[in-house]
C-alpha cells in the first residue's frame, strides 16, 4: 500500500513529489516552463530581457550534492537567493515538467546544441545560462509545448543517444 502523502504546504508537496520520482543522483536536466504572457525581466548582467508568451526549455546539470532532485526542487521554488540566470526569469513562468537523466557523463551542452538546431525552438536569449561555455544559450523558446519523445528522437538522430531520459511533472 502506498505511503500517505503529507500535505502541509505547496513546498512540502513539491518536495515529496520530487523525492518519490527523481533520485538524488547527479545528472543533466531540462526544465520545461510556461510563460503565460509577454514579460520583461531584469536578469543580472544580461540586463532586461523580453520573455515571449509560450514555452521555454532551460538546460542544466546537477553534479553536486543532492543531484538532479535537489537542483530541480530549487528551480521550482520562488523564494531563494538569485544565483543562476534562470533564478531571475523563473518567477515569470511556471515549471510544468522536468526531463532528466542520471547519466554520469554531463549531457548539458549536447542537449543545448540539439535544442539550438531544432526547428521547433529558438535560442531566446544569447548567452543565457551559458556564460561558462561556448553554447549559444541554455534557454530556448517555443510557441508549442515541448515534446520529450521528439527531443529523444533528435538526440538519437544526432548520434548523442537519449540515454534513458525520464520526466517529472509537479
Amino acid at each position: 500500500m502506498p505511503s500517505a502523502r503529507p500535505v502541509t504546504t505547496l513546498h512540502a508537496q513539491l518536495r515529496w513529489s520530487l523525492e518519490q520520482a527523481v533520485r538524488t543522483d547527479p545528472g543533466t536536466y531540462a526544465l520545461i516552463l510556461r510563460c503565460p504572457a509577454d514579460r520583461c525581466v531584469k536578469v543580472g548582467r544580461l540586463g532586461k530581457l523580453v520573455l515571449r508568451k509560450g514555452y521555454y526549455t532551460y538546460v542544466g546539470s546537477a553534479f553536486g550534492p543532492g543531484g538532479v532532485a535537489r537542483r530541480v526542487r530549487r528551480h521550482c521554488r520562488l523564494e531563494k537567493r538569485m544565483h543562476w540566470h534562470i533564478d531571475y526569469v523563473r518567477p515569470a513562468m511556471t515549471v510544468i515538467e522536468a526531463w532528466y537523466t542520471h547519466d554520469l557523463d554531463p549531457r548539458e551542452h549536447q542537449w543545448a546544441r540539439t535544442l539550438s538546431r531544432s526547428a521547433r525552438f529558438d535560442a531566446s536569449v544569447n548567452r543565457f545560462g551559458s556564460s561558462d561555455c561556448d553554447c549559444t544559450s541554455h534557454l530556448f523558446h517555443s510557441p508549442y509545448r515541448p515534446d520529450l519523445s521528439a527531443f529523444r528522437h533528435e538526440l538519437d538522430a544526432s548520434l548523442m543517444g537519449s540515454r534513458n531520459i525520464d520526466y517529472w511533472r509537479p
